[in-house]
């Protein structure tokens, strides 16, 4: 069976959920995310995780809490990006990039690299890691297209609400630091309670 590496454009993704109907569904167990779409075909063996640190001082706490649940789930949050005077995302998608660009260089144990981004500034990593024999997986996050990545991968797949709804994190368990998952409820997302979707209160969704 092929083993897949996964590299996840944080902020993009946020903005594809960025809905009243998606956002409750943002609190997702990334890992079981890419697993789910890969299907059998092949194992994830590895997801990274690239964002930046919110400039709004106020949501820090609920992101904190969100690399915490991810890392629970044994993503690798790589190290953050920041923003500039002007609120534009810095260094991120350079993070990105590098890593998948060092991983196919470097590491021989995997065969396919899957991306969830709809930024066609990914395409001369992608193309690199054509050129050392890599698989490339383009999944898009819901709402969100490209067409210079359709043009270079035909098959970019589309991440729609029901993926998200079945792979919500279990409120039952917890994160790394021993806070109960369930506490996603509080910052306004839904999780999974009793194996059921339970969505937050009305007045904390956001």
């Amino acid at each position: 069976m092929s083993k897949t590496y996964a590299y996840i454009d944080g902020w993009n993704f946020y903005h594809g959920i960025n809905t009243p109907e998606l956002h409750p569904l943002g609190f997702v167990d990334l890992w079981r995310l890419c697993q789910h779409l890969v299907g059998t075909r092949s194992t994830v063996e590895r997801v990274y995780y690239f964002s930046a640190t919110d400039y709004h001082k106020d949501k820090l706490e609920r992101q904190r809490f969100w690399w915490d649940a991810l890392e629970s789930a044994g993503v690798r949050v790589e190290q953050p990006g920041f923003f500039g005077a002007e609120r534009q995302e810095k260094t991120t998608d350079v993070r990105l990039a590098l890593r998948i660009v060092e991983d196919v260089r470097s590491t021989e144990d995997f065969d396919t690299v899957m991306l969830v981004s709809a930024d066609a500034d990914f395409i001369p990593a992608l193309e690199k890691a054509r050129l050392y024999h890599k698989d490339v997986r383009i999944w898009f996050p819901p709402g969100m297209n490209c067409q210079e990545l359709r043009r270079f991968h035909q098959f970019a797949d589309q991440i729609e609400k029901g993926d998200l709804e079945r792979c919500l994190f279990d409120g039952a368990k917890r994160t790394k630091k021993g806070q109960p998952l369930s506490k996603a409820l509080d910052y306004g997302w839904a999780c999974k309670v009793n194996g059921s979707t339970t969505y937050p209160p009305q007045r904390h969704r956001l």
